[in-house]
């Protein structure tokens, strides 16, 4: 029988994944077909198998859905062989955490184990074999969302759909900048944080992941995304700030921004960096900086810190803490504590 934590209330049922999911949820089974079932819900239709079958089955998954993205942490004791076929319209990205599993998509082939991670795309035939006792954490990333992204950055919709190389090291460089930011968002889940409850926390953690792929992980459009750019003329970027001005309540994807400014996404990062100094999402994060002191300094008297962050889609509370200082020479509570007074 499959066991089902949500850590919300601490209690276990026993439960399929059918109903709602929650922002964390735990579950576990030693019966392969239970497994096979689960997962399906959580990804796609697959084939698992035991490759020893003298050895005892056991899985484990806790599992997190953010927007169009979501977080699992997948062990499976015991060698397991799972076929999924063609991967679905999704990308998933497998971050080893302990043991080894051979990955294999297409012709691809790669022995994926700390320190070096793999990135499945769409359509890919996949398989993976887990050795022994091994953890990974999986993150799966909506193909039409990572696609609407490509296309801000390029400056027209891609003509052939997006491949990642499989292998993707972490030891350093990119891959350990992506490590970090996967397990930052994996312990705002653990700490049950504000994040599933902030729209614009969740787009910006999408955003972050979704440019550190296409700009770190080669695939088939690297070559066109290092091409040099057409220097932005300074009238894009005003038209980009009139934009992030007059939308900043809602949830903007970087892809938005670009749209709106008429350029490509390379050009208006550019165009930002020559003219501004700062990329666009940080200009966007300026302007929500201003509506929190605002907020502060007239909301309502029961208003906090944290809710009125939060509103402004301010998820992690200490780095907001030293943005605001260095923007505004004091913490936020003196703000709250100043209109109080007054």
């Amino acid at each position: 029988m499959i066991r089902m934590t949500d850590p919300s209330n601490s209690m276990v049922s026993e439960t399929g994944l059918g109903q709602q999911i929650y922002p964390y949820q735990l579950f576990e089974t030693q019966e392969l077909d239970e497994a096979r079932e689960q997962v399906s819900h959580l990804f796609c239709p697959h084939r698992i198998e035991m490759a020893d079958l003298g050895r005892q089955f056991y899985s484990s998954f806790t599992y997190a859905k953010l927007g169009n993205m979501s977080l699992c942490h997948i062990r499976y004791d015991g060698n397991v062989l799972i076929e999924p076929g063609a991967l679905g319209s999704f990308y998933l990205i497998g971050m080893p955490l302990k043991g080894t599993t051979i990955v294999t998509c297409d012709q691809q082939h790669v022995v994926s184990m700390p320190g070096i991670a793999t990135i499945q795309s769409p359509g890919q035939t996949v398989r993976v074999d887990w050795h022994d006792t091994s953890e990974k954490m999986v993150v799966k990333i909506c193909q039409e969302s990572m696609e609407r992204h490509l296309t801000g950055l390029l400056g027209h919709p891609p003509n052939r759909p997006l491949e990642f190389q499989v292998e993707m090291p972490t030891a350093g460089g990119f891959g350990a900048t992506l490590q970090h930011a996967i397990d930052a968002v994996s312990e705002e889940i653990k700490q049950q944080s504000c994040l599933a409850s902030s729209p614009l926390a969740i787009t910006q953690v999408e955003e972050m992941l979704m440019t550190l792929l296409l700009i770190g992980q080669p695939h088939n459009y690297t070559e066109e995304l290092r091409q040099p750019v057409t220097p932005a003329a300074p009238y894009y970027v005003k038209r980009a700030e009139e934009f992030i001005c007059a939308s900043v309540k809602k949830q903007l994807n970087f892809s938005d921004v670009a749209e709106a400014s008429g350029v490509s996404g390379r050009t208006l990062l550019e165009g930002f960096r020559r003219f501004r100094g700062i990329s666009p999402m940080k200009f966007l994060r300026q302007k929500r900086l201003e509506h929190v002191r605002a907020d502060l300094l007239q909301g309502a008297l029961d208003d906090t810190v944290t809710e009125i962050s939060m509103r402004w889609g301010f998820l992690h509370q200490g780095r907001f803490a030293r943005d605001y200082h260095k923007r505004y020479g004091e913490v936020p509570s003196k703000t709250l504590n100043y209109r109080d007074d007054n």
